[in-house]
């Protein structure tokens, strides 16, 4: 979205669950970033 620029956001979980499903999905973002500067490379 904004290039090679990087933003910050602040999220906060409710509870233990909600916290659970925020590791989830920073897992699953940083695989895509990963994935998405592999792609860019080639």
């Amino acid at each position: 979205l904004l290039g090679d620029e990087y933003a910050n956001l602040t999220i906060l979980a409710r509870n233990n669950t909600g916290y659970h499903n925020l590791t989830l999905l920073i897992s699953e973002g940083n695989g895509l970033i990963l994935r998405m500067k592999k792609r860019k490379e080639l």
